[in-house]
């Protein structure tokens, strides 16, 4: 790419300089075309004269005579200047359209070269949204609807979870081995929300029962209201469905803690798998 488009630069610049050649070769046959009609008009001219006059051994009719006898000879002379005018000014024209055809050729080259690397760069960050945007989405909905089920009964966590579809012939494996909070400023405002939410049950002279397990729950979320607690709790309160009219600040805390929670190995703790059928082993699935 870089070649043609200098190329490009070498051929304008000799096009340039080929038509300024042009221009003056022009310019010297017009002055010797010019130069040559003035000069037969004056021959044309002594040999009307050498009809008119009365003595042929006159001065002036001796001086007409030569004159008329140098046209043959002048006359090679300027005819040859302006004929090797012409002949440089059809060469060069040659020379010209020669390099205008090859920047053409060139610049069609460049132009084709130009929207190959438009298309590549084009693709390439096409298909790097694609793979981006499914990441996120994949995160966030392994954040919804997986990570509520990586607790048992009992509260306790469950070092990983599979899933199975109906027909036996695929399989997720999720495990969450290393989930944390990453974004510090989400988290923060979460935890504002929260604490908004503490205050305005906390003040209300009763509390309903169907209140107090929520605000229990949000309440272990933080750790000396500095930082949040990372485990079963945490994953139980950002798989509930909160009303956000009800709830409007711990629905906007889920949301953010939502979007502030990532996994640093995403390969290492979703696996997927599938199988032709139940009686086949399990193939693992390219994720990347």
């Amino acid at each position: 790419m870089k070649k043609t488009k200098t190329d490009v630069r070498t051929l304008n610049r000799l096009i340039a300089a080929k038509t300024k050649e042009i221009d003056r070769l022009k310019g010297q046959e017009k002055k010797a075309s010019g130069t040559w009609v003035k000069s037969y008009r004056i021959y044309r001219a002594d040999v009307n004269k050498l009809t008119e006059v009365q003595s042929l051994g006159s001065k002036k009719t001796i001086a007409l005579k030569k004159r008329i006898k140098d046209w043959g000879s002048k006359e090679i002379i300027l005819t040859r200047a302006r004929d090797t005018a012409r002949v440089q000014i059809a060469k060069a024209t040659e020379e010209l359209n020669s390099l205008a055809t090859r920047l053409a050729v060139v610049s069609a080259e460049a132009n084709s070269q130009s929207k190959a690397t438009d298309e590549i760069v084009k693709q390439v960050f096409s298909l790097n949204e694609t793979v981006v945007s499914a990441s996120k989405n994949r995160e966030n909905y392994l954040t919804s609807h997986v990570f509520r089920h990586l607790l048992n009964e009992d509260g306790s966590p469950r070092s990983q979870v599979t899933f199975t579809s109906s027909d036996g012939l695929r399989r997720v494996t999720a495990m969450v081995n290393n989930i944390t909070i990453v974004q510090e400023d989400l988290a923060s405002e979460a935890k504002r929300l929260i604490e908004q939410f503490f205050e305005r049950h906390s003040q209300a002279a009763s509390m309903n029962e169907s209140v107090k397990p929520l605000f229990e729950l949000t309440r272990q979320l933080l750790v000396a209201k500095t930082k949040f607690k990372v485990g079963p709790d945490l994953y139980r309160f950002l798989g509930m469905e909160l009303d956000q009219t009800v709830f409007p600040e711990l629905h906007d805390a889920q949301r953010l803690l939502r979007a502030s929670i990532r996994s640093e190995k995403t390969t290492s703790y979703i696996r997927i798998k599938e199988r032709k059928s139940q009686a086949d082993n399990w193939v693992d699935v390219r994720q990347s």
